[in-house]
């Protein structure tokens, strides 16, 4: 038996572009992509904390050291420039095994 655990959270990082007509659907900052261990085309879960919308898609790259995070296509309706957005990814284990998540928060005091 296996079971989903969380593998990372990139905590109140705001959306920086959107465009409904493009290709895609949530880009991330190539280094934030790094530092937060997701794989480009992984699903990852998007929790809008400023809409409370929330939604399913993958990661594409950002050019590293943009900053970027973009809305792309339909996910382009679930937010706006400015909105805070926590991108959670996940795994599948085994009920015993540990995993050490990676949490990157960006909260702007």
């Amino acid at each position: 038996m296996q079971i989903i655990k969380m593998k990372s959270k990139v905590a109140y990082i705001r959306v920086t572009n959107r465009s409904v007509y493009y290709d895609g659907s949530l880009g991330i900052d190539e280094d934030i992509m790094a530092k937060a261990n997701i794989a480009e085309h992984e699903q990852v879960h998007v929790l809008n904390v400023t809409n409370n919308e929330r939604f399913i898609t993958y990661a594409i790259k950002e050019p590293a050291g943009s900053k970027n995070i973009c809305l792309y296509g339909p996910a382009a309706n679930k937010g706006s420039i400015n909105d805070e957005l926590v991108i959670l990814t996940y795994c599948s284990v085994d009920p015993t095994e540990e995993v050490n998540p990676v949490v990157l928060n960006y909260r702007q005091q």
